[in-house]
């Protein structure tokens, strides 16, 4: 009995920290335009293209980043992937334009999924992230290590 409670435990801890049983970032889907290449992408590199360390893809293309302005997705994945809230997200890349290491359009806010979808479908060198149910055939989810 004790061992059930310690499981059940266990798999509702890893649920509350956006985590699958698989291991796998849950919440969201790394999407990229559909005309880039197939590829798989480490986790280091996604934090560091988040980040504004990369910032072309290996063929040279700008990267243009999309991210949203709040809700689920977008902390799921600010605290999974970079390891920061939604506000010190926000203060490091202010503090990146401000210090001229970034320029505003760098990166793209949205308000929706929506939004950020449309822009990622008309926008060859961009990425972002959406919910699961939110992911169609207008856009590319690449898969991360």
């Amino acid at each position: 009995m004790l061992r059930k409670k310690i499981l059940i435990f266990a798999v509702v801890l890893a649920v509350g920290v956006g985590i699958s049983i698989h291991g796998e970032p849950a919440g969201y889907n790394i999407v990229v335009n559909k005309a880039r290449p197939d590829q798989d992408m480490a986790l280091k590199d996604l934090k560091k293209i988040f980040l504004g360390e990369i910032t072309t893809w290996p063929d040279g293309t700008g990267i243009k980043l999309a991210v949203l302005k709040t809700g689920e997705s977008h902390n799921t994945f600010i605290d999974g992937v970079l390891k920061m809230t939604a506000i010190q997200f926000s203060t490091y890349w202010k503090r990146k334009v401000f210090s001229g290491g970034a320029t505003g359009t760098d990166i793209q806010y949205f308000k929706t999924e929506k939004s950020l979808k449309e822009y990622i479908a008309s926008e060859p060198g961009s990425i972002g992230y959406l919910s699961p149910a939110s992911v169609d055939d207008t856009v590319k989810v690449i898969p991360v290590k």
